[in-house]
């Protein structure tokens, strides 16, 4: 008899142990759903819980922050009605993973012999989650020729995508990197890597296909389409952070200028962005903060735009030029160089082509709250509203706009300006340019106070309520605080001797 459920093994060995029996067999029959989810490509790793395998898997909620979870009542030889629904709904959740995975056979490599119409999975390289289905064309193209300037060998295969899961993924054979949306609706023809493909009955993942049919037990099993908060807060396939359109190559070398003066705005979405600088237009509060309290590479990843939107990487080029402004002496170096080259080139070609190297070279500041909530305030004017060409969507959907609300009242606050007076870059060596490369702590635990460092030493590693585990944090935050502020007031009185005996005023 099989035993099914997460890290079922060691349940089952605990159970061994505590048996009466005197030989102490092993159980057997275990499977572990996460191990098995990754085996049939469904999840990347094996470290997910009974709750993730049910959101990922079952389109699920199943609530497993309660207190039944940590009771001390289970010894007990009558359970209460809450701890007899949190056993049922674990073990119901788990036959119901189970039963879902297994209905269909598990993914297998092409055999070396493909025929006419095999259906067929497309995988990233990585192998992790399905992209598209479709069916191979012919027998997979004959080697030796080409398709789309694409030449077929025994390792590749032409297809037929019939649907697109993530219409975002990269397909890496063609030259230039095409995404799947490129190619326009289905059905279209694929070039891709044989290893890339997996044979597939049915697509028993694709989002059109109910996994199981199962009836939610009242509050605490429902699905989570009904928890509107819950589906709204979680970015689809299809969207990515101002980070990653940033971190994403540009179409050649040629600058990209964003036609936003041709582009349709949308007006609702437009009245929303009125709507939300009016809340947030609140007097700046007149605080000197001695250190960062809001990560700028996280308020760069808060926000979740699509990256099909035709205006999307012009937007996250202006948003970074809005909050990181480059250093003019550094700036001013690096275009003189820049135009010895052949041939040369201007600052944003210099930024397009090779920006990593270039903010190794150029320091670069965020400004004062009132400076950066006014440059911030108009790139999300100028470029939320804006429709794509294709879909006719804006730029920022609700749940954007709600962030976008939430970064600029950090920004009021202060909470994302550099600290005035404390560099934020070292130099690390000069190049064969003669141009200083820099060392940017923007980020790190010098201008965090060391927060992130003992703070795992300070929680409970297992066996704790949630209220427990608030009230460890408290405590740390305490003594993190009281810390800091005993080192600043040490500074500050070190500060007002050294003025008293030059003669200075205090």
């Amino acid at each position: 008899m099989k035993k099914v459920g997460v890290r079922v093994k060691s349940d089952l060995d605990n159970l061994a142990r505590e048996s009466e029996n005197s030989i102490k067999k092993p159980f057997v029959g275990a499977v572990d759903l996460a191990t098995l989810a990754k085996e049939r490509l469904i999840s990347r790793h094996t470290q997910m819980g009974l709750s993730d395998l049910c959101a990922l898997i079952l389109k699920k909620n199943l609530q497993k922050n309660v207190p039944e979870r940590v009771s001390s009542l289970w010894s007990q030889e009558i359970l209460t009605d809450a701890q007899r629904q949190y056993a049922a709904l674990d073990a119901y959740t788990a036959l119901a993973i189970y039963n879902t995975i297994t209905r269909s056979p598990p993914p297998q490599i092409l055999p070396i012999q493909i025929s006419d119409n095999m259906q067929v999975t497309l995988y990233p390289s990585d192998l992790s989650n399905p992209i598209a289905h479709g069916h191979i064309w012919g027998t997979g193209g004959e080697q030796g020729t080409k398709y789309d300037d694409i030449k077929i060998t025994k390792t590749r295969a032409i297809i037929v995508v019939d649907s697109v899961l993530v219409p975002g993924a990269v397909v890496g054979l063609y030259k230039p990197a095409r995404l799947l949306s490129s190619f326009g609706s289905t059905p279209f023809h694929l070039v891709c890597n044989r290893s890339h493909l997996r044979t597939s009955s049915e697509y028993y993942l694709s989002p059109t296909i109910q996994p199981i049919a199962t009836e939610p037990i009242e509050e605490n099993y429902r699905p989570i389409t009904d928890l509107q908060e819950s589906s709204s807060s979680l970015p689809s396939s299809d969207q990515t952070t101002i980070r990653g359109l940033l971190s994403e190559p540009s179409s050649g070398n040629t600058v990209e200028t964003p036609s936003v003066e041709l582009a349709a705005q949308d007006t609702a979405s437009y009245q929303q962005c009125e709507i939300i600088q009016h809340e947030v237009a609140e007097e700046i509060p007149k605080i000197l903060r001695s250190r960062v309290l809001k990560d700028v590479w996280h308020v760069l990843d808060m926000l979740y735009i699509s990256r099909q939107h035709g205006a999307g990487r012009a937007f996250a080029i202006a948003m970074r030029d809005a909050v990181l402004i480059p250093d003019p002496e550094d700036k001013k170096q690096l275009e003189l160089w820049a135009s010895t080259l052949t041939p040369p080139q201007s600052w944003k070609e210099l930024t397009l082509t090779r920006p990593k190297w270039v903010w190794q070279r150029c320091k670069r500041t965020i400004p004062p709250p009132e400076q950066l909530l006014e440059a911030v305030s108009a790139v999300f004017k100028t470029y939320g509203s804006l429709k794509d060409a294709t879909t006719g969507l804006p730029l920022f959907n609700a749940t954007a706009w709600k962030t976008s609300k939430n970064i600029l009242q950090l920004i009021r606050l202060g909470h994302v300006s550099d600290p005035p007076g404390i560099p934020l870059y070292y130099s690390l060596r000069t190049d064969q340019h003669g141009l200083t490369v820099y060392r940017c702590i923007r980020g790190t635990n010098f201008v965090e106070g060391g927060v992130h460092r003992h703070m795992r030493d300070m929680l409970p590693s297992s066996g704790a309520s949630v209220r427990h585990l608030l009230c460890c944090l408290k405590d740390f935050v305490l003594r993190h605080n009281l810390s800091v502020s005993a080192i600043y007031i040490y500074m500050a009185n070190q500060s007002i001797l050294i003025l008293h005996l030059l003669g200075g005023n205090t």
